[in-house]
């Protein structure tokens, strides 16, 4: 679910959570606000001291010792000492009160109790996104101010730098997670010995821990305080794991069409957002099989790692004897579902005070050490139970003649300990302010509870490690079945293919005889690639999906050498790779990568050399950054480079894209010109607008060629382009900077046939323009070819469109854009002429011009040898010069024998027209240059005519 949000939105949520912690870390130092709500006297607050905080004692009020202004006890008239029963009294006294900063309260029981629901409904990624002290350990490296260390690459023999990460195979990689259920266990114990009550002690905790962790990100690189130190780090693993109730699924990648030339961005919370908008992997390879990559990929691959039993079985005795301790200590339950343990006086007092209190009687053990102490009982207690529990189920299973393998024994127990905990931790946390609220809102909030927990524990307890890489390699075979066009909506009763269920698509293979041996080999080779890539081939199961995916693509053993040949593996049975870091560093490589191709692309669409644009200062510079920031070495510097100029390179692939368009643009040209008769005008129309389509896309190819210089690809692009004439002139036209022998090569074009007979069909043609072009061609489509199956939101009106054509017949408006043709048209008006009749009078006031759309008409011009006729045909205009200077109509104009039927376009629209288009002025200009050209052979010009009256005309 948090996979789908954008990152832009992240940050905001991000640094919103960190400046809301920072807010509560001020109130802690300083607060004199919320301490009224606390008062007695404050009736409406629910906050107020003096108030039942049990629910069977809601409505009975009593009143409990407070201290008062003078430092003084009013015990309410009972004798000093004593107290009501029912208030909160520790190992038997009166606990005394006074109003109080509630910066605690707010804190430990509404803050904190929010985060294990939100962990076990959203999942791991949300959390990961958006935490706050995740973000702030992280400004280091967002300063570029990590520590660094020398090394000496072993592939280039050249000393390198790089930011330190924890490497495998020490301390702190194998024992992560003692360490940090270590810091746990003391962070726990120091809120029951320092820091629960203590608002002072509690601020500088916080900001203690914001100074380490920024310490961390500074020494380390990655995210190695989420993934070593943190010690909220297995609380969240604990409550997502294998994945939350709404949590994406990141090993099945989306299959809308063809694979992404980047790696899918799921999970991920190492992300940044480049100048397009678009999102990009920032990892550093911190962590192999990195849980922000693929949390369930790292759940099953670390199942049985060192410390995970210990944790999922202790925490829930963490949890329970944190909680157990509060009654062990006080001696009642009281102590804590009153809250006062939130603002208790001189908690730091009470240290050396007897840390348990059972039976009504003290026991002599400092509290300094009885915390801790308690802790760590319950912690061997619960680990002791999930053993027992373990040995339980398995002989259980055995018993039942359904032995269950360790791994999914051992996930259903741990499932199991999730359920209970998740339960046993809301029947205590956040309850001080649950028991005031009525009985019927604590029941809707006790069933939220159980409700939430039962689901996620029955979507998850029967889950295997199978099933998940079933679905991981599921996704690459269904990514491969949709480059090979199959008819999935014939086959599966209307749904396409990435609707289809895992089972579904597996079944495909009942009809993959339509698929050729050559399709096959190359589906296999691509999912294998997949697997192999992201980490997917490490289980039998994961093997045998293969295996059955192999057969029916129908790839024989022999095809299945030659693929793993292709893929670099000797070994026909090296499935397992040796590391499950390949995923993690093609993540960071990819990173690194989408940053050079973000940064060279202007270089590229402006023609500058690749090899000229890497040896820019400016670039140079921020290619150290990004190798500090992405961990790049020399030699993987030296790879992503080559990559971009490799056939699989993204500046490749782009030129390659732009230049298949600017082709297909002149197939479909060649199409729109078959088009005769009446809807030839519309169809004009669309081969304008293709025309200016046709010379942007020539001039980015154009540079896109310039920058590659005579590599070996651009000659591949030149004979994409020779094949296409169209094409090929149209970049010839940009061609100016480019090589010599490209451009021979562009012009080879003896031996291709003509680009008419390279048409595709109109109907194709149009259902194209319909489905992806501007909303106004895809009118223009639909107008022509009214039976397509497309629908928009547009309403297509005939006579708008019928003007836009005789628009686009005149050379003063071919070279404007659809939507300018479309609002003169709104503006203009039709008009008739008889045959005779007059249209204009030379010398008359003017606020329009006419463009003759059919017949024609004549214009009267007085020479020496009389009066001369001009005639005025189709396409042509009638006093558009003097329209725009404002000199009114510069001809006598009458319609011709057949009648005249004009457009008539307002000046004002024009003139608006001029100042805003460059097209639409030239196109002026050209006119005004015609006419005066025409003037030249004149004499004497007409008088003038009374509006109606036509002069009289010698035969």
């Amino acid at each position: 679910m948090f996979g789908r949000i954008s990152e832009r939105v992240i940050r905001v949520i991000r640094w919103a959570l960190v400046a809301g912690w920072l807010l509560i870390i001020a109130s802690l130092l300083f607060d004199p606000f919320t301490s009224r709500l606390t008062d007695p006297n404050a009736t409406s607050s629910p906050f107020r001291l003096n108030r039942a905080a049990s629910a069977p004692m809601a409505g009975d009020r009593y009143r409990c010792p407070l201290a008062t202004a003078a430092d003084t006890v009013d015990w309410f008239n009972l004798p000093a000492g004593t107290c009501d029963p029912r208030c909160p009294t520790v190992q038997g006294r009166c606990l005394i009160q006074r109003p109080y900063a509630m910066g605690n309260r707010l804190f430990w029981t509404m803050a904190l109790p929010l985060v294990p629901l939100f962990l076990l409904v959203f999942g791991h990624e949300a959390w990961r996104r958006i935490c706050p002290l995740s973000a702030l350990a992280q400004i280091p490296r967002r300063l570029g101010i990590q520590r660094r260390e020398k090394f000496t690459d072993p592939r280039s023999g050249r000393i390198e730098s790089r930011v330190r990460l924890v490497k495998a195979g020490t301390f702190l990689a194998k024992y992560f997670w003692f360490v940090q259920f270590g810091l746990l266990w003391l962070g726990l114990s120091s809120r029951l010995l320092f820091i629960n009550s203590d608002r002072t002690s509690l601020a500088v905790f916080f900001l203690s821990v914001i100074a380490i962790a920024m310490t961390v990100g500074f020494l380390f690189g990655g995210k190695t305080w989420c993934h070593y130190l943190c010690p909220i780090s297995p609380v969240q693993k604990f409550y997502t794991e294998p994945r939350g109730l709404f949590e994406s699924k990141a090993h099945v990648a989306p299959t809308a069409g063809p694979a992404s030339s980047g790696p899918t961005l799921t999970q991920a919370a190492c992300r940044s957002v480049d100048a397009e908008g678009k999102e990009h992997s920032t990892c550093v390879g911190c962590r192999t099989s990195c849980p922000d990559a693929d949390l369930e990929r790292h759940y099953w691959k670390d199942l049985h790692t060192t410390g995970r039993r210990f944790f999922y079985y202790g925490y829930s005795g963490l949890v329970l004897g944190f909680y157990s301790y509060y009654r062990l200590y006080a001696g009642n339950w009281e102590y804590y579902f009153s809250g006062a343990w939130t603002h208790e006086e001189s908690q730091r007092a009470t240290l050396l005070a007897p840390g348990w209190f059972i039976s009504g009687h003290p026991v002599p053990v400092p509290k300094l050490l009885a915390a801790p102490t308690t802790l760590a009982i319950f912690i061997l207690g619960a680990y002791a139970l999930g053993r027992l529990l373990e040995r339980a189920y398995f002989l259980w299973s055995e018993h039942a003649g359904r032995p269950l393998p360790v791994t999914e024994l051992r996930h259903r127990v741990f499932a199991v300990f999730t359920f209970a905990t998740f339960n046993l931790f809301y029947g205590f946390g956040g309850r001080p302010n649950i028991a005031l609220m009525p009985p019927a809102c604590r029941a809707i909030i006790d069933a939220l509870f159980v409700l939430v927990s039962t689901a996620w524990l029955i979507t998850r307890f029967t889950r295997t490690a199978d099933e998940y890489e079933r679905e991981s390699i599921e996704g690459s075979l269904r990514r491969q079945l949709v480059q090979l066009r199959l008819n999935t909506p014939k086959l599966f009763h209307g749904r396409s293919l990435n609707h289809l269920r895992t089972d579904e698509v597996y079944a495909l293979g009942r009809v993959l005889p339509e698929v050729t041996a050559s399709q096959g080999r190359t589906a296999y080779r691509e999912t294998l690639r997949d697997a192999l890539a992201s980490g997917h081939t490490q289980s039998a199961a994961a093997r045998n999906v293969l295996r059955s995916v192999r057969q029916q693509l129908n790839v024989s053993e022999a095809d299945h050498a030659g693929v793993l040949a292709e893929l670099g593996m000797d070994d026909q049975n090296a499935l397992d790779p040796a590391e499950a870091g390949i995923d993690d560093r093609r993540m960071r490589t990819d990173g690194y990568r989408k940053e050079i191709e973000t940064m060279l692309s202007p270089f590229l669409e402006a023609g500058t050399a690749l090899s000229e644009a890497l040896r820019e200062p400016s670039v140079q510079a921020r290619v150290t950054m990004l190798q500090t920031f992405y961990s790049i070495d020399g030699s993987d510097h030296d790879d992503v480079c080559r990559s971009l100029l490799g056939s699989d390179g993204a500046l490749i692939r782009r030129a390659r894209d732009i230049t298949r368009s600017l082709v297909r643009l002149g197939r479909v040209r060649a199409a729109l010109t078959r088009v005769k008769g009446e809807p030839e005008p519309l169809a004009r129309l669309l081969i304008l607008s293709l025309d200016r389509r046709q010379d942007r896309l020539a001039a980015r190819v154009a540079a896109h060629l310039a920058a590659l210089e005579s590599a070996q690809e651009s000659h591949a692009i030149g004979r994409m382009l020779a094949a296409s004439p169209p094409a090929a002139s149209a970049v010839l036209k940009f061609g100016e900077h480019l090589h010599a022998d490209l451009v021979d090569a562009i012009e080879n074009t003896a031996d291709v046939q003509d680009a008419t007979d390279d048409a595709i069909p109109l109907r194709l043609a149009l259902l194209e323009i319909a489905t992806s072009w501007e909303p106004l061609a895809r009118r223009l489509a639909r107008a022509l070819a009214p039976d397509l199956d497309v629908t928009g939101p547009e309403n297509d009106d005939p006579i708008l469109l019928a003007r836009m054509g005789q628009l686009g017949s005149c050379p003063l408006f071919e070279h404007l854009p659809l939507e300018v043709v479309a609002d003169l048209s709104r503006d203009s008006a039709s008009r008739e002429y008889a045959a005779g009749e007059l249209v204009c009078t030379q010398g008359m006031p003017s606020d329009e011009f006419l463009l003759i759309v059919q017949g024609s008409a004549t214009i009267l011009i007085e020479t020496d040898d009389g009066i001369a006729k001009k005639s005025v045909d189709a396409g042509q205009t009638i006093g558009a010069l003097g329209a725009i200077a404002g000199t009114g109509w510069t001809d006598t104009v009458v319609a011709a024998e057949q009648g005249a039927s004009v457009l008539c376009i307002p000046a004002r629209a024009f003139r608006d027209l001029l100042d805003q288009n460059a097209h639409a002025a030239t196109g002026l200009l050209r006119l005004a240059s015609e006419r005066l050209n025409e003037v030249r052979g004149r004499r004497t010009p007409l008088g003038i005519v009374a509006p109606g009256r036509a002069p009289a005309i010698p035969n």
